[in-house]
């Protein structure tokens, strides 16, 4: 026989269990801040709350990066099938706005994206050197300015050091 404190309990759990779901990332507003077409299908970019991306290719969910905003600001090659993208995170911070990370979404293999890179200054440049991409930031600040060199067969981002 359920007495009032059983019926009080389940009450009560029930209410938590639906407030907690309500709170998750899927109860968020979303909206697709970015689409663009890559070698393996269109890579887009949500909003999820105020400062959630989820970054995904073919609805199949890569990663989720938090920051003011998230875009790609150039590929390798130019046009519907870039293989390597650049994508520039808006950290909203004074003494490092913006992050970078290179995305690799070469056919064949499995989408990589690499950690932090650069030196947070504003409009690198990216461009093919042999089988490699190559990224070179200006000097922000006290850093001084950076090469990065991302060598598809290892997924690895490296400096160059000069």
């Amino acid at each position: 026989m359920m007495t009032l404190c059983h019926l009080y309990a389940a009450a009560s759990v029930l209410f938590f269990v639906n407030n907690v779901s309500a709170a998750t990332p899927e109860g968020w507003p979303t909206e697709i801040m970015q689409t663009v077409p890559t070698a393996q299908g269109p890579l887009q970019i949500m909003q999820i709350g105020e400062d959630g991306f989820r970054i995904s290719i073919h609805g199949a969910l890569l990663r989720e990066l938090e920051g003011d905003g998230v875009d790609v600001i150039d590929t390798l090659p130019q046009g519907p099938a870039a293989q390597y993208l650049l994508l520039e995170v808006h950290t909203g911070g004074g003494s490092c706005s913006q992050l970078y990370h290179l995305l690799d979404v070469t056919p064949g293999s499995k989408p990589y994206l690499t950690g932090p890179i650069g030196t947070c200054a504003g409009n690198p440049m990216m461009r093919m050197k042999e089988n490699r991409v190559e990224i070179m930031f200006s000097s922000f600040l006290n850093n001084p300015a950076q090469t990065w060199d991302y060598d598809p067969s290892a997924h690895r981002a490296e400096r160059l050091w000069h």
